[in-house]
């Protein structure tokens, strides 16, 4: 393998790299209004979507959480204001770093901790407090709560924890909400998209020029991480 070779790949694509490309706190905020206005046309009072390390697309779109996290968690958008994110103690602190990009709030809750695990010093919170503290409570009128996350990847346990205490009738499915405004790429988006595909290029580049007869697929993928982390 010629480093020399792959040096000048990294050379000559290296100053086509923006890496002061980032997405603002602004940005992140009329993300949540474009959610919250779509939000209120549909009556909902408040939105949740939920994340793991499985699919981190929503929450990492939403609130800037891409770093992969053991426990599940969940992002609570109210039709007005600041969403939270609700995490579990292992990760919460994982989360509470990456959410210095994007400014939202952030609550543990008991129910999104590790099963077997006990965190006995943890300060939890509960759902219904922070519900009530983002939603106003109005007597006799019962919260209208649509779950942005497909139902083939949220735990049936966060539905449940929904279900259980607002009632399965106000608790609706409504994926295309959130998919269809995540669609829509904004300025910013499109040239960090842009940058990603210049360093794929690269990497591309780097792996073809590598092959031959009897070179491992392993091999071949170390040259492509080699490029893009450089």
């Amino acid at each position: 393998m010629n480093i020399k070779h792959l040096e000048k790949i990294i050379e000559n694509y290296q100053p086509r790299v923006n890496r002061a490309l980032t997405i603002t706190k602004r940005e992140y905020r009329q993300r949540w209004k474009k959610v919250q206005k779509a939000m209120k046309a549909k009556g909902y009072d408040l939105a949740y979507a939920c994340g793991s390390e499985l699919d981190r697309s929503d929450i990492a779109w939403l609130a800037g959480v891409f770093d992969p996290i053991i426990e599940r968690y969940g992002i609570l958008i109210p039709v007005e204001g600041t969403p939270v994110v609700v995490a579990g103690s292992e990760g919460g602190h994982v989360i509470a770093d990456c959410l210095k990009a994007s400014g939202a709030q952030l609550a543990l809750l008991r129910e999104f901790q590790i099963s077997d695990e006990d965190y006995r010093f943890a300060a939890y919170e509960r759902l219904e407090d922070i519900i009530f503290r983002l939603v106003p409570f109005k007597p006799g009128r019962p919260l209208k709560i649509a779950i942005l996350s497909s139902s083939q990847f949220i735990p049936y346990d966060h539905v449940q924890l929904f279900e259980g205490r607002f009632g399965g009738e106000n608790v609706v499915f409504d994926v295309d909400l959130l998919r269809r405004l995540k669609y829509e790429k904004s300025e910013k988006e499109l040239r960090i998209i842009e940058t990603a595909n210049i360093i794929a290029d690269a990497a591309f580049l780097g792996m073809l020029s590598v092959l031959k007869p009897g070179i491992t697929e392993l091999d071949v993928a170390a040259v492509g991480d080699y490029i893009m982390k450089r």
